[in-house]
C-alpha cells in the first residue's frame, strides 16, 4: 500500500465524535452541580447562622464573667452600639433579698420602638460563671434551654421561634427557685437582640442587662417589706383593737411585749415557737390600755423590733 496517498476512513471516527459530546457536557455539568452545591453550602451556612438563632440563641452568650462573649462578639450577630434600646431584668424577689429554696418569677424585659423582632438569653450566676440556683420546669411558652446544653444543667434559657415577636416591647417570665442557704448574691446575666427583622445576622443591636440579688440572711422576722412580709401594726392610732402581724421564714421563738412611754411592761401576749408564715396577734386597746402612748416589741431570739403605737 502507498502510504502517502492513504487517506484513512472517517466513518470509524464517527462513534468516538458522537460520543465525544455527551462526555464533554457530562464533565460540563457535573462541575456545574459541584459549584451550585458549594454556594448552595455556604449559603445555608449563612442562612442558618441568621436564622438558627431566631429559634435560640446558642449557649454561653449573656456577656457573664464567666461566658465572656455576648451575641455580637461571639462570630453571631453584627450591629451598631445601642443607643435608646432598653433591656431590664426583673424580679419579684422581696427587698430584703431572696429566701433559699423559694421560687421567684424573673422577667426580661427588651423595649425599642419601631422593633417587632426580639430576643433574649438569661443565666443566673456567680463571677466564676457558676449556674446559681434553678429554672422551674416546664419552661413556658416561649422559652426554651439553649442548646447546646449538654453538660449546661439547663444553666441558659432563651426565646424560641415562636418568642421573638413583639410591638416595640416584648417580655419573657421564668420561674426561678433560689439556691441553698450561704449562697450569697445571685446575678442573672442577659443579652437582648433588638433586631431590623432584615433575616440575616447583620444591623441587628445587642444590648446586655444584669441583676443582682441578695441572701436574705434574717430568717426570723422580717421587716423589710412593710406591705407584704414586714412587722405591721394597724390601725395606728388605734382605739378598739390593735393587730401587729408579722411573717417568719422559719420555725421560731417569738414574744411579743408591749411597754408604756416610761419602759414599763404593760403586757406579755405570746412567748412561744411558731410556724413559718404570717401571724397575727389582736389587742383590745380600748380594754387593756389607756389613752397614751406605747411600744410593741417582738424578740426572735436574734433580733429585737420595736413600733410605736398611739391609743386613743
Amino acid at each position: 500500500m502507498n502510504l502517502d496517498s492513504y487517506q484513512p476512513d472517517k466513518s470509524l471516527f464517527l462513534p468516538l465524535l458522537k460520543n465525544s459530546k455527551p462526555i464533554y457536557m457530562l464533565k460540563k455539568f457535573t462541575l456545574a452541580l459541584v459549584f451550585i452545591s458549594s454556594l448552595v453550602i455556604v449559603y445555608d451556612a449563612n442562612y442558618n447562622n441568621a436564622h438558627t438563632n431566631g429559634t435560640g440563641a446558642p449557649s454561653g452568650r449573656t456577656g457573664s464573667p464567666g461566658d465572656g462573649v455576648t451575641c455580637n462578639n461571639g462570630s453571631c450577630h453584627s450591629g451598631a452600639a445601642p443607643t435608646d434600646q432598653v433591656a431590664t431584668i426583673t424580679s419579684d424577689v422581696p427587698v430584703g433579698g431572696y429566701v433559699p429554696g423559694t421560687t421567684y418569677n424573673i422577667t426580661a424585659t427588651a423595649t425599642k420602638s419601631g422593633v417587632t423582632e426580639f430576643g433574649f438569653q438569661l443565666s443566673p450566676q456567680n463571677a466564676s460563671g457558676t449556674k446559681l440556683g434553678a429554672f422551674v420546669t416546664p419552661l413556658p411558652a416561649g422559652t426554651q434551654f439553649a442548646n447546646p446544653n449538654t453538660g449546661m444543667a439547663n444553666k441558659y434559657v432563651t426565646h424560641t421561634g415562636s418568642g421573638t415577636a413583639g410591638s416595640g416591647v416584648k417580655t419573657w417570665t421564668i420561674q426561678w427557685t433560689a439556691p441553698t442557704e450561704g449562697t450569697g448574691t445571685v446575678t442573672f446575666y442577659g443579652a437582648f437582640n433588638f433586631t431590623n427583622s432584615s433575616n440575616s445576622s447583620s444591623g441587628d443591636v445587642i444590648k446586655n442587662a444584669t441583676l443582682a440579688i441578695t441572701e436574705n440572711t434574717t430568717i426570723g422576722i422580717n421587716e423589710s417589706d412593710g406591705g407584704n412580709e414586714g412587722f405591721v401594726v394597724f390601725p395606728n392610732p388605734a382605739s378598739d383593737i390593735l393587730n401587729v402581724s408579722f411573717f417568719l421564714y422559719e420555725l421560731t421563738n417569738v414574744s411579743a411585749e408591749i411597754f408604756d412611754i416610761n419602759g414599763r411592761l404593760v403586757k406579755q401576749t405570746i412567748s412561744e415557737n411558731l410556724h413559718p408564715g404570717r401571724h397575727e396577734l389582736k389587742f383590745n386597746a380600748h380594754n387593756d390600755m389607756e389613752a397614751g402612748i406605747y411600744f410593741i416589741r417582738l424578740n426572735d431570739g436574734k433580733n429585737v423590733y420595736s413600733k410605736k403605737v398611739v391609743v386613743k
